[in-house]
């Protein structure tokens, strides 16, 4: 875990501001430079340790694979479905919010959603290089989230 908090401290709108300053300093590195900045694997590495099927990987665009950071596989609690919303907060590279949006269809759409800009620009810019019509990237916060549509789905990462 990125910062441990003790149960009993208050989250103070100052503690809140700290917290996500440190978060955004973590990942504006881990944007750049993934490997080494975590306890566990990262990158193509992850994605077959957690379960991720080669097929899913094919419309991710080049570049994402290697930046992944996550610490789960949503798709094999609930698979996605044709013509849903999805909604991936704390996305990252963008690869889960890829993955749900080729699985979603030209029905469904999927939003990636994430608290750091510099962790945004790849996904914005491997976007504009794909057919991905049904996706999009915004930055935000969990507590206010820019998306108003009913959901289908949403996700989040864990720390393990």
């Amino acid at each position: 875990m990125l910062l441990k908090i003790a149960m009993s401290e208050s989250l103070t709108p100052e503690r809140v501001q700290q917290l996500r300053t440190a978060v955004k300093e973590k990942y504006s590195t881990v944007s750049r430079e993934p490997k080494g900045q975590f306890p566990y694997p990262v990158g193509r590495e992850s994605l077959a340790l957690l379960g991720y099927a080669p097929e899913w990987l094919h419309d991710v665009p080049a570049g994402v694979a290697d930046h992944f950071v996550g610490v789960g596989n949503p798709f094999q609690i609930r698979p996605v479905h044709r013509g849903e919303r999805v909604l991936d907060v704390g996305c990252g590279c963008g690869l889960d919010t890829f993955v749900a949006d080729s699985m979603v269809g030209p029905e469904g759409r999927a939003v990636g959603v994430d608290l750091c800009p510099e962790m945004l620009k790849r996904p914005r810019a491997a976007l504009a290089q794909t057919m991905h019509k049904h996706v999009e990237f915004s930055e935000g916060v969990s507590e206010a989230l820019p998306f108003q549509e009913p959901l289908s789905m949403s996700f989040s990462p864990t720390a393990p």
